[in-house]
């Protein structure tokens, strides 16, 4: 099965520019849960760019948030992000267990932001 991302970017035009972020800590799992740029690289000059930052998942926001500073600090002049959702699995072990916990009943508030834990900052 394609990722959900190679799918995606075929819809967008070919002459689009293109650059990965790639990690460059030690272990891509293992990563700490902080959001801290420094574990991002771009190869290509992003200087007044604006970037758009496509994730296949967002679960507390900080990898996406993490590759949009490292964008900024590298130049760029904007930065968007779009998150793509996935199927949620309920009979894989994890997802039950976060579901048996309760964590999803918490009710979905789109003004939530996963970086300042609170309410998201107005738009600059």
């Amino acid at each position: 099965m394609p990722h959900p991302l190679n799918e995606l970017l075929k819809m967008f035009p070919s002459e689009i520019f293109r650059t990965p972020a790639t990690y460059v800590g030690q272990v891509r799992n293992a990563r700490p849960k902080v959001l801290d740029p420094r574990y991002f690289h771009f190869e290509d000059d992003l200087n007044g760019k604006h970037i758009l930052v496509l994730e296949d998942s967002w679960v507390t926001g900080k990898s996406s948030v993490a590759v949009a500073a490292k964008a900024r600090l590298s130049g760029a002049a904007k930065v968007s992000i779009l998150s793509i959702g996935r199927y949620f699995n309920t009979e894989w072990p994890v997802n039950r267990l976060w579901l048996e916990k309760g964590v999803a009943k918490t009710p979905y508030d789109p003004f939530f932001c996963p970086v300042t834990r609170g309410k998201c900052p107005p738009p600059t």
